[in-house]
């Protein structure tokens, strides 16, 4: 790096990482690391089975177990401990999208391996283990479907019988149908392509974890947890599942050992640790291991789609349509269906394409449910265009390369509305993958794979253009906010509102106000000062 620290570069210039020291030194401060004396240890009974009916739940053996201080079951909930989704979206008809009930300890049947039945307490993780491995739970075993297509197919095992019996939970469509069909029938070329995006798990390096406490005399709560969006948690916790005001709850969020879109959502341990501490008056603590965490996290994707693009003799873009079916799991997850249907206007790409409309049916199975994840939909999108690409190259006899640029949009066309939803304001596609092909020594790799042929061995070279909303949704972005500050002395304080989960937010936030600054003449980087406002303070801690 040239200059003198921040003040000598600006917006786009390389910055150089501040967050790493203490990390690199054991210094991070994650859930975990808060101490809380005293605290309890809550662990989970977990359903073995994908669908079975719950017939008894014996917990007595359990509580006589020395440490135990607590057992729960769904009889035991006085509170409304239900999680909710709050992505609007329809059924077939109009009617708002089917949103059974998820309660954070289900009381009639399990619906998915993993489902919580019975929460243990005791002093020690040990003991807490120990305890539920003797709760006796009597389950009914019942007919179960995992896979997205069988539960697509008629007389399919239904998740929720009463409330979605074909179990379909939304039909989203959006695009100009008879654009696209009219397209189509004048097409000289059609290729189309039937795909399974696979199912996925987050896996972040930290565990899902828990740090409850009540003060009973303010009947004030405190959560510690390691999330993406303490503020809309605490919401949806106190209102919708502690059944208290918001201001009621107060959630921390320390260091986060990642995320990615998995831990922006409330969760049932969330709840039950923050009902335990109150039961208890004691500090409530929980952290996932690796096997819960593949029962219990919210899973992502899970698509089955079919894409079709039409094409004139020339490998003109004249239509997209894609059809798809989203798994949603057992339950609706807080923001469930965003990764189907928010993000399908990627489906345009940076191709010219004029006419494009999508299909998205939600189905419920026996399975986790899913949540945005790493792009919620994006990746997906880009997918469906791209590989539709390469098969028409393939079909007209083009250059994969040349089929592109072909198509893609140009700057002088700018802005561009596309043929789906989204407006570009700005951008050079063309110049963009001439950097790519360059960078990535496109014309040298016929000599390459020779090479490697000659040695026996299998070579190949693909090639993908991805643009993507990144501050969404596109029409109404999430509230964010930041401030700078200029003093009468030559310095400048800035302050951005920011989660950091472990992908440099402190480090990406650094050059802007850095580059404010010096073109408001505030002086050296000296007299540069980063404002961090998280959470909470970072000397808050546990009772």
């Amino acid at each position: 790096m040239t200059g003198t620290g921040l003040a000598a570069q600006g917006i786009g210039a390389p910055v150089r990482r501040v967050e790493d020291l203490r990390f690199l030194r054991g210094a991070g401060r994650f859930v975990d690391d808060i101490a809380a004396p005293g605290a309890w240890h809550l662990h989970l009974v977990r359903s073995p089975h994908a669908a079975a009916r719950i017939l008894s739940i014996d917990i007595s053996a359990a509580r006589a177990m020395p440490g135990v201080r607590l057992v729960l079951t769904a009889a035991d909930l006085d509170i409304p401990a239900r999680l909710r989704c709050v992505t609007p979206r329809h059924r077939r008809g109009g009617g708002p999208l089917v949103q059974p009930p998820w309660r954070v300890l289900p009381a009639d049947a399990v619906r998915h391996v993993g489902d919580p039945v019975a929460a243990v307490v005791a002093e020690t993780p040990a003991a807490a283990q120990d305890a539920a491995e003797r709760i006796q739970v009597a389950y009914g075993p019942l007919p179960c479907v995992t896979d997205l297509a069988e539960a697509a197919r008629p007389g399919a095992p239904a998740v929720w019988p009463e409330q979605a019996p074909d179990n379909e939970c939304f039909l989203f469509r959006l695009g100009d149908v008879a654009a696209v069909e009219a397209a189509f029938a004048r097409a000289a070329q059609t290729v189309s392509l039937d795909y399974r995006i696979s199912r996925v798990s987050a896996n972040p390096l930290e565990p899902r974890n828990a740090l409850a406490a009540h003060d009973p005399i303010e009947d004030r709560y405190t959560l510690w947890t390691g999330t993406q969006l303490p503020h809309v948690m605490r919401n949806e916790i106190a209102e919708h599942a502690l059944g208290v005001p918001s201001n009621r709850l107060r959630i921390i969020s320390p260091d986060v050992g990642g995320g990615f879109g998995m831990k922006e959502s409330p969760f049932p341990e969330h709840i039950l640790c923050l009902l335990a501490a109150k039961r208890l008056g004691r500090p409530v603590r929980w952290t996932a291991t690796r096997t819960e965490s593949f029962l219990s996290d919210s899973h992502a994707r899970d698509n089955l789609s079919t894409a079709e693009l039409a094409l004139s003799a020339e490998g003109e873009f004249l239509a997209l349509r894609v059809r798809t079916l989203a798994n949603m799991g057992a339950y609706l997850a807080w923001q469930g269906p965003v990764s189907s249907t928010n993000n399908v206007g990627g489906l345009a790409g940076v191709y010219r394409t004029p006419h494009i409309c999508t299909e998205v049916i939600g189905l419920f199975t026996h399975t986790q449910p899913t949540a945005p994840y790493r792009g919620a939909g994006r990746p997906e999108a880009i997918h469906a265009m791209e590989r539709l690409a390469d098969l028409a190259a393939d079909r007209l006899g083009l250059d994969r390369v040349e089929i592109r640029r072909r198509n893609m949009i140009r700057p002088e066309e700018m802005p561009f509305r596309t043929g789906l939803d989204y407006t570009y304001d700005s951008g050079d596609f063309p110049r963009n993958l001439d950097l790519a092909l360059e960078a990535a020594g496109w014309a040298g790799f016929p000599a390459r794979r020779a090479e490697s042929g000659a040695r026996g061995m299998l070579r190949g070279i693909g090639i993908a253009n991805a643009i993507e909303s990144a501050g969404g949704p596109h029409r109404k972005p999430l509230e964010e906010g930041a401030e700078i500050r200029l003093a009468a002395a030559p310095r400048c304080c800035s302050a951005a509102t920011t989660m950091a989960r472990g992908m440099r937010r402190r480090s990406a936030r650094s050059s802007p106000p850095a580059s404010a600054c010096r073109r408001s003449g505030c002086g050296s980087s000296s007299a540069i000062r980063m404002w961090w406002r998280m959470a909470v303070a970072p000397s808050a801690r546990a009772p």
